[in-house]
């Protein structure tokens, strides 16, 4: 339909993280709403208003798109394995989802200055003693971090934000996990330091 590819054309114009993001979702909305236009009128309203969003939206998009640029985050190389690490580390406990306790484990194997040798074993320990399952051969899966998992690498992003670096390290993980001030990762990690 002629009024659909005018609306694809009208995309283009949005910033590129945009349109990657909502330009299927606001396809298919503009569709919906064209199917239930149904006369001269309702068509010449829709696109009225459809023009008048488009003006306002597309600047704004821009904008967007400019203010998150700066501040991306992204991890270190050191957080990255500690996040490999806790991947490993789920998966051998036939878990579905990388949890903080996980986390601090891989966190643990990585960064082993956070904690002594002896603290290490113990946290270890302590960890497997509160797993259901016993270890097992890790499989190669994908795993979703948990919600407390989230919210930890989420703290350790704004901590390296408010030391304006871009780049998460081992160190901005242990802080974010001792922001989950009730969460058994970060209490024995507070116990053992």
């Amino acid at each position: 339909m002629l009024s659909e590819r005018i609306y694809r054309l009208l995309l283009r114009a949005y910033a590129r993280t945009h349109r990657e993001r909502y330009a299927g979702p606001m396809e298919q909305l503009f569709r919906d709403r064209l199917r239930a236009a149904t006369g001269f009128r309702a068509r010449a309203a829709l696109w009225a208003h459809t023009l008048a969003d488009w003006a306002m939206s597309v600047p704004s998009s821009y904008r967007r798109s400019a203010e998150l640029q700066p501040w991306q985050v992204c991890f270190g190389a050191d957080a990255r394995r500690s996040i490999f690490f806790a991947r490993f580390e789920a998966s051998s406990v036939s878990r579905r989802e990388i949890t903080l306790e996980h986390l601090l484990l891989g966190l643990l194997r990585q960064d082993r200055s956070l904690l002594s040798a002896e603290g290490r074993d113990l946290a270890r320990r302590r960890i497997e003693a509160a797993e259901a399952n016993p270890r097992r051969r890790p499989v190669r899966e994908d795993l979703r971090l948990s919600w407390d998992c989230r919210k930890a690498i989420e703290a350790a992003q704004e901590t390296a934000r408010s030391n304006g670096r871009r780049h998460i390290s081992s160190a901005d993980l242990a802080a974010g996990i001792l922001a989950q001030e009730e969460s058994f990762a970060a209490r024995l990690l507070r116990e053992l330091r």
